[in-house]
């Protein structure tokens, strides 16, 4: 077997990609060793066999988990690349049904299959489906629940074992395009940020696909916005930045005077 069958990613390397310098390099900084460092789309974010599992039925191990992963990529990366394009020149990106689905689907995906979030996921799968017992609904139905509660639909609702289709046909997309930034937006280790210890909602739930374009999902079905966040003194982006690094164990820059400042910002 190859070593890029080992290397089961859990960040897509055609996203790790649209984060490298002139050079073909991404600045890197592990928070667990605490090392900065150059590395490539091929050597950062994955685990060998991630993925694998033994199938009780055969007893031999598997790669199917990792080739639907793959699958989901090929169809979404047109898709992101569409999004990119018209985000970065300041249009609303205007998708089809098929392309609003394979994004939703590989927003939903990244949201539960990085080590950082499979760990928050199963935590908070008991969490809400207890809460959903105690209202007297489904975990199915929990969504509704949300959204009639005034709860945070994304933040709560993707990580507490939505089904993949009623997620994908329940949300909307959110576009943000960082406008001349102080620093672009960095890619973090856990996917999407989700966990609920911030306390702004819009700082949360960002998937970055470039340094100047991230995206999100909304509880207002099959419809797009688009943001764009000006380079002011709220610092919207290291703000955002901030998040990702602190539920990451690994972030990733395009530019290490970028990564360093957050660096600054985590110590601070």
């Amino acid at each position: 077997m190859s070593s890029r069958s080992k290397r089961h990613h859990y960040v897509p390397r055609f996203v790790l990609e649209m984060f490298v310098d002139p050079n073909g390099h991404l600045h890197v900084f592990d928070r667990e060793r605490q090392q900065l460092y150059k590395g490539s789309p091929n050597n950062v974010f994955f685990e060998k066999y991630l993925y694998r599992f033994l199938n009780p039925f055969t007893g031999e191990n598997t790669n199917i988990v990792e080739t639907e992963l793959s699958r989901v990529e090929t169809d979404a990366a047109p898709v992101i690349q569409k999004i990119i394009r018209s985000v970065g020149a300041l249009r609303n990106p205007r998708l089809s049904g098929t392309d609003r689905h394979r994004w939703a689907k590989f927003y939903y995906t990244q949201s539960r299959r990085t080590p950082e979030n499979l760990a928050s996921c199963l935590e908070d799968d008991e969490h809400l489906d207890d809460r959903a017992r105690a209202i007297g609904i489904s975990l199915h139905e929990i969504d509704t629940a949300i959204k009639k509660r005034g709860l945070p639909f994304f933040a709560s609702g993707a990580s507490a074992g939505l089904k993949e289709e009623e997620f994908c046909n329940n949300v909307g997309l959110m576009s943000a395009f960082a406008v001349e930034p102080t620093c672009g937006f960095v890619i973090g280790s856990c996917g999407i940020p989700l966990g609920s210890k911030e306390p702004d909602m819009f700082l949360r739930g960002w998937l970055p696909l470039s340094p100047n374009v991230a995206v999100r999902a909304t509880v207002w079905p099959h419809r797009e916005i688009l943001v764009a966040i000006p380079s002011d003194p709220r610092e919207v982006v290291q703000r955002i930045n901030l998040v990702t690094a602190k539920q990451s164990r690994v972030v990733a820059a395009k530019s290490e005077t970028d990564l360093r400042a957050l660096i600054r910002r985590l110590e601070s």
